[in-house]
């Protein structure tokens, strides 16, 4: 099916006459010739089956999955649950589904009543929603899934929580679709009312299905081949896929379905691949179209994992500089193409570069939700007090001067550097001195050694 897109016309009340049939194409039926206004009546035909914006018509058709939210923001998500419903109904009924930028429907003409799901993802109205049936939505990725006079309503009071309810429902659509014995039927005759059955079946087993989140922090960590922490074969083979959107679009499809909720992407230095330093211009060694396409593709993938309700952070080894700042601004500097062990560089201009790529970075890629710090590596010259002491001049400062909401990733201290000092109070209490609020600050500890599978003698620090 070839679907046109277009918004309804809106009455002066806020109500919708009904689909709007896009204009040139109203114009090419008139004057096409015999084969185009073959094509042009069934572009009409799909107009007229299948419309609807944010506004709130109803498409013509068996099944509507539309979603409501108070802010834009609390919205985003809801798309791809929205898709992923559209996905289950079409393996399990081999129907057109389409697709709109604001809903989903299975667009069949069909004499049953129209079937509607709607992801709410509302502050107000979700919590009062999940009282009345008994609930409280206590976390933004809280939920709750309700069946009341045709229509299923997953109940959210954030966005994350309303994408999670329509992925339990899409799971659930699926699995009603598989019988006993395990085999899926290719039979597409009466489709449309198969997709009713299909939902109403969903709809029992899951209404009142309240979904909480046991852990708030559900991360994958993910090492980058550009300024890698081991550069080698295995990690320059991944360049080509780490550079193509459609790989971290599966990435985070995989993920998103799997509930996780933070992606970690970890690099020694990846700043000069995003940004050109205001005072540091030449520390970045891409000419502006290079540079170009690098931010492209970090911005695609930010978005790409705030469209599926998780956070992106970036994770660096610290106290590294660009080789080309090592070039332009300090020749004695450490680079990040000078291994990963050895002296830091804690120089007052090496401190002000890297804090100021910080602060650059989360103002020019608002989706960036996550700033981490690992310290471990390139240390041998500071002991435990001047590695926490870097840490909160240089990156703790360089996120509170972006003055927006950033979680903060603390790695716990592996006890590197002179005496190998490893005090857990004195760590404690600096990272409590930080000041990030305590929803937006992580402390994790490592295993040794970094592979967890390859023994079955797990030591932690």
């Amino acid at each position: 099916m070839l679907l046109i897109e277009d918004a309804p016309e809106q009455h002066p009340g806020g109500a919708s006459s009904g689909p709007r049939l896009p204009r040139a194409i109203l114009a090419a039926a008139a004057t096409a010739e015999p084969a185009m206004r073959l094509l042009v009546t069934r572009l009409l035909v799909a107009c007229a089956l299948a419309v609807e914006c944010c506004g709130g018509t109803v498409v013509v058709g068996p099944v509507t999955v539309r979603h409501a939210a108070d802010t834009a923001a609390l919205r985003r998500p809801l798309p791809f649950a929205a898709r992923e419903i559209a996905a289950a109904l079409r393996a399990a009924v081999q129907s057109e589904v389409a697709v709109h930028s604001c809903s989903v429907a299975v667009a069949v003409a069909t004499a049953a009543p129209p079937l509607t799901v709607t992801l709410l993802a509302s502050r107000s109205e979700a919590a009062a929603l999940a009282a009345a049936h008994g609930h409280t939505l206590t976390s933004p990725e809280d939920y709750l899934l309700l069946e009341r006079n045709g229509t299923i309503i997953v109940v959210a009071t954030g966005g994350a929580g309303a994408m999670y309810g329509g992925l339990e429902l899409a799971e659930r659509i699926a699995a009603v679709a598989i019988p006993d014995d395990g085999s899926v039927s290719s039979n597409s005759s009466n489709s449309s009312m198969s997709a009713h059955g299909l939902l109403r079946t969903a709809a029992a087993t899951a209404h009142g299905s309240h979904g909480q989140a046991r852990f708030g922090y559900r991360a994958l960590k993910i090492n980058l081949p550009w300024s890698p922490y081991r550069d080698g074969p295995a990690t320059s083979l991944q360049m080509n896929a780490c550079r193509n959107l459609t790989f971290w679009k599966d990435l985070l499809d995989l993920l998103a379905k799997s509930r996780f909720n933070v992606l970690s992407i970890w690099s020694e230095h990846p700043w000069p691949y995003m940004i050109r330093p205001h005072n540091f211009p030449l520390a970045t060694p891409f000419n502006d179209s290079e540079l170009a396409e690098w931010q492209a593709l970090h911005r695609g993938i930010f978005a790409l994992a705030k469209d599926r309700a998780i956070t992106p952070a970036l994770v660096d080894w610290n106290v590294f500089v660009s080789e080309a700042y090592k070039l332009h601004y300090e020749p004695g500097a450490h680079s990040d193409t000078d291994g990963g062990s050895g002296p830091a560089t804690v120089s007052a201009l090496a401190n002000q570069y890297n804090r100021e790529c910080i602060t650059q970075t989360l103002h020019e890629y608002p989706d960036l939700g996550g700033i981490g710090l690992s310290l471990g590596d390139r240390v041998s010259n500071l002991n435990l007090t001047q590695q926490l002491d870097y840490a909160h001049a240089v990156i703790i400062a360089g996120i509170k001067a972006a003055g927006r909401p950033v979680k903060l990733i603390y790695r716990a201290p592996f006890g590197e550097g002179p005496g190998s000092s490893n005090s857990p109070a004195v760590a404690r209490k600096a990272i409590e001195a930080a000041g990030i609020p305590a929803e937006d600050l992580f402390v994790q500890i490592k295993f040794n050694w970094s592979h967890g599978h390859s023994t079955v003698r797990k030591r932690l620090l």
